[in-house]
């Protein structure tokens, strides 16, 4: 028996065999991709979500990816710290240390974001969007100690011109997830009245 992919969206099966079988009155409109006769593809399904929510929040990805090629970057390439600029970093960690703490908060946020987008009808996105906050409120301090950093040790470079910017792009991701958890919060209150 041959397993065949089938693509739903909304009520209606786009293969002929399916059609009507699994229909979605919970959720109409929403991409489901799965196996007939099986739970859906959780790679392709999430694979789906991102694609769905990309365009909302790509602040948040390109800030998620960069802390996580941050810390990536400061864990397998030591020392990377040395110009004068980031001495102020190392007086309160090491260069290990940052490196953990970024790439754990980096792959925290980028989980956050992909049940946020892919999994909106369970229970793991209730919280979501605190996780994503959170991500961004941590992620926020890693910029504010890089750009105060290159200020203070070497204010004439290219850095500081770059990571001005991902720490704006920081506190508006921060802001962005916060009115996200709030929404979701009310919803949750409503709900159970």
């Amino acid at each position: 028996m041959a397993r065949t992919l089938s693509v739903r969206r909304g009520t209606r099966s786009h293969t002929a065999k399916d059609k009507g079988r699994y229909s979605s009155q919970k959720h109409p409109g929403r991409i489901r991709l799965q196996r007939r006769g099986e739970q859906p593809v959780i790679i392709l399904r999430a694979l789906a979500g991102v694609r769905r929510h990309f365009p909302n929040r790509g602040l948040e990805w390109f800030a998620t990816a960069v802390t996580i090629d941050w810390g990536w970057t400061l864990l397998w390439e030591p020392p990377n710290l040395t110009s004068p600029g980031f001495q102020v970093m190392l007086h309160y960690l090491t260069e290990f240390s940052w490196a953990i703490l970024m790439l754990t908060v980096g792959l925290l946020r980028l989980a956050a974001l992909i049940v946020n987008g892919t999994f909106s009808e369970t229970a793991y996105s209730r919280w979501s969007p605190h996780v994503r906050a959170v991500g961004a409120f941590i992620s926020l301090f890693f910029w504010i100690q890089i750009t105060l950093s290159l200020i203070l040790g070497s204010p004439t470079g290219t850095g500081l011109a770059v990571y001005k910017w991902i720490l704006v792009f920081e506190l508006f991701n921060l802001v962005r997830c916060a009115t996200d958890a709030r929404v979701v919060d009310k919803a949750s209150r409503n709900a159970r009245h």
